[in-house]
C-alpha cells in the first residue's frame, strides 16, 4: 500500500468502513481522509475482514474480495456460492482458509446459524 491508501511511514494502518449504503472505504487513520471508496453493489455490507497478508479485503453479506495493492474498483474474487444474509467473515491466521458465519431466519421464527469455510481460491466446504 502507498501512502494515499492509509499506511503511516513504514507500518501500514488499514481502516475500512462499510454498511448499508453499499460501499466500501478506505481511511488514512491519522488524518480522517477517505482515500478510496469500492461500490459493493450486490448488498449491504456486513462484516470486513483485511486478510493475515493485507493484501486483500473481504466484503460480505455477498462474499467479495478486494484488492488492497491497486485501486482497482471490481472484486477480485467473487463467492457466489454463499449468497444469503452473511454476518461474519474472517480468516485463518495463516491466510489460506477464509470462514463465515450466514444466519437463516425461517417463517416460524426459528433461526439456523451455518458456518463455510474456503481456500483463498473460492473452493467452499459447508459446515454447520
Amino acid at each position: 500500500m502507498n501512502v494515499n491508501q492509509g499506511t503511516v511511514g513504514s507500518d501500514p494502518v488499514i481502516l475500512a468502513t462499510a454498511g448499508y449504503d453499499h460501499t466500501v472505504r478506505f481511511w488514512q487513520a491519522h488524518s480522517g481522509i477517505c482515500t478510496r471508496t469500492v461500490q459493493h453493489q450486490d448488498s449491504q455490507v456486513n462484516s470486513l475482514e483485511v486478510t493475515p497478508d493485507r493484501s486483500m479485503i473481504a466484503a460480505a453479506l455477498h462474499i467479495r474480495m478486494y484488492d488492497l495493492n491497486s485501486n482497482n474498483p471490481n472484486p477480485v474474487i467473487n463467492y457466489d456460492g454463499v449468497s444469503k444474509n452473511i454476518t461474519s467473515v474472517g480468516f485463518h491466521e495463516d491466510g489460506r482458509w477464509m470462514y463465515c458465519r450466514a444466519i437463516f431466519v425461517f417463517r416460524i421464527g426459528l433461526s439456523c446459524y451455518v458456518f463455510y469455510i474456503y481456500n483463498r481460491n473460492g473452493n467452499g466446504v459447508r459446515v454447520v
